[in-house]
């Protein structure tokens, strides 16, 4: 191996960035692997890179924002065991990802929303414990119990005692006991398309035109007691035909009379029909979700072309993971 002068150097700045920290910190973890003292604050070996185990020290210091994509533990605000006071403030937000003016709103007006998204169940876990000795009660539910959509249905007929359920891509038939029943949980589903055509030569882009399409329409989940999977009601493709006589001609005219027969089934079903009201404050934790896709380029004169693309966004997924956290806080 040669050394030169540049390697000497590198040699001192590793040297030196391993003293600072380990002078700056209180404690050493030592490395099951190498057995070599490194700083409690890192995840991993300074030396042989070794995965440490996680402590609450080093959870807390060396945590990240999840990407949409990635499989998480949310940690869900259920309430508060007193008034939180300012002074208390400081030292909930740097466990939670958001912001003072949101957390306030979320505590204030008792929103059993998530509050922070971790990479591990031992962050969250962490989190938990720190939190409720902060006087702050929560629950933790893993992304993929919260992802799972509710199965799409075409019709639901009303009996004295039942419901007859038809999905919609086989046509199944499913009997439900009005007694059953426990949640109905209304949205809506919104969808934004740009469609763009970039002008590209000599290696510069430039928009040459964008037009925006958006567009919204309700959503209507329905859980029963022991399923915490549940059925979903689009209005486009759905057949009202079961109001019967009380069907009308419009979709937007039977909608609200179908939440209201089911509300109506049992005494133990509630509507919940604020997420138009808290939707924003569920971007902090889970945001709407974008893709972008390329339609194609095309040649345009000489050395030139054009990209054309379209950038989707939509809240599907936001409203799946709030609509089956209804049914986790009531049922599971």
């Amino acid at each position: 191996m040669i050394i030169n002068d540049k390697t000497v150097s590198l040699i001192f700045v590793i040297i030196a960035v391993m003293t600072s920290e380990l002078r700056d910190t209180k404690s050493v973890l030592t490395c099951s692997k190498c057995g070599r003292n490194s700083p409690a604050t890192r995840q991993n070996c300074l030396y042989c890179g070794a995965a440490f185990p996680i402590t609450p020290m080093n959870a807390l210091r060396n945590r990240r924002k999840l990407d949409a994509l990635e499989r998480g533990y949310n940690v869900i605000f259920l309430s508060a065991n007193q008034v939180i006071t300012d002074t208390k403030l400081p030292e909930i937000l740097p466990l939670v990802e958001i912001d003072e003016e949101n957390l306030r709103k979320i505590l204030q007006e008792h929103n059993q929303l998530p509050i922070t998204r971790t990479a591990t169940l031992e962050e969250a876990k962490i989190i938990a414990e720190k939190l409720d000795f902060l006087g702050i009660r929560t629950r933790i539910i893993d992304d993929f119990s919260l992802s799972r959509e509710p199965s799409r249905i075409r019709r639901i007929d009303f009996l004295d005692q039942e419901l007859i359920i038809t999905h919609f891509n086989s046509g199944k038939t499913e009997r439900v006991s009005k007694k059953e029943l426990s949640l109905v949980v209304c949205g809506f589903l919104y969808e934004r398309r740009i469609h763009s055509i970039e002008e590209r030569k000599k290696r510069q882009n430039k928009l040459k035109e964008a037009s925006e399409f958006d567009n919204d329409k309700p959503l209507i989940d329905i859980y029963t007691k022991s399923n915490s999977l549940g059925y979903r009601v689009f209005p486009n493709g759905f057949d009202f035909s079961g109001l019967g006589i009380e069907k009308k001609k419009l979709a937007t005219e039977n909608l609200p009379m179908l939440l209201e027969k089911l509300s109506s089934c049992s005494s133990e079903v509630n509507l919940i029909d604020n997420y138009i009201r808290i939707y924003k404050l569920l971007r902090n934790i889970w945001d709407f979700e974008e893709s972008k896709n390329s339609i194609g380029w095309r040649r345009k004169g000489f050395g030139g072309f054009e990209l054309e693309s379209e950038l989707l966004t939509n809240n599907l997924k936001q409203f799946t993971k709030y609509s089956r956290l209804q049914w986790f806080l009531k049922n599971g």
